[in-house]
């Protein structure tokens, strides 16, 4: 019996400790926000909100709290910028993203529609 409670609370706290009690990650939060920096420097599309599973564009997990679909909001579209580069490295927090949709991005200077989806 002791036995089971000791790894009921211990779960708990890795649980804890991994989904923040903000909702997402931080370590994909920060990664969210370099991502949109790069598109929008000058907007936000979160408005403050620390719990980015609930940002516009983006989708988690309902157990794990992990971002699982990046969709570019429209925000980061409507403003008018010289061609994009991005840091790939930006996404790499986000290890259980699936879906990444940028098709309303302007990315070197063209519209790319890019939507890539792990198997």
């Amino acid at each position: 019996m002791n036995l089971l409670l000791f790894c009921l609370w211990t779960w708990m706290l890795l649980v804890s400790m991994g989904c923040g009690s903000l909702g997402c990650w931080e370590e994909e939060r920060n990664a969210l926000l370099k991502i949109e920096a790069a598109f929008t420097p000058l907007t936000s599309w979160h408005d403050g909100d620390s719990d980015c599973c609930g940002w516009e564009g983006v989708n988690c997990d309902n157990t794990t709290s992990r971002v699982t679909e990046l969709r570019a909001p429209p925000i980061w579209a409507a403003v008018e910028s010289p061609p994009r580069v991005i840091d790939a490295s930006f996404f790499l927090p986000l290890e259980e993203l699936q879906v990444l949709d940028l098709s309303e991005c302007f990315l070197s200077g063209e519209s790319l529609s890019l939507s890539i989806t792990a198997i």
